[in-house]
């Protein structure tokens, strides 16, 4: 359903003014990228059956940080 049903990005700012965080790193424009230019995004992300990142999507998130917090 992607966000329709429930929307992540929504959330996550919703939380972090609830909790006055001073910061918040959003990822789906980084991830929605790789979808948008990659038929096979699912398995550049995602380990296969898993829910955890693989090594390219790992990178793009360790730069992102580097990057927002530097």
């Amino acid at each position: 359903y992607g966000q329709n049903k429930f929307n992540w990005e929504e959330f996550a700012l919703d939380l972090c003014n609830k909790v006055k965080c001073t910061k918040l790193i959003n990822l789906f424009p980084d991830f929605n990228q790789v979808k948008e230019s990659s038929n096979e995004w699912f398995t550049k992300l995602y380990i296969e059956n898993d829910v955890h990142l693989t090594e390219y999507a790992q990178k793009i998130v360790a730069t992102k940080i580097l990057k927002e917090a530097f």
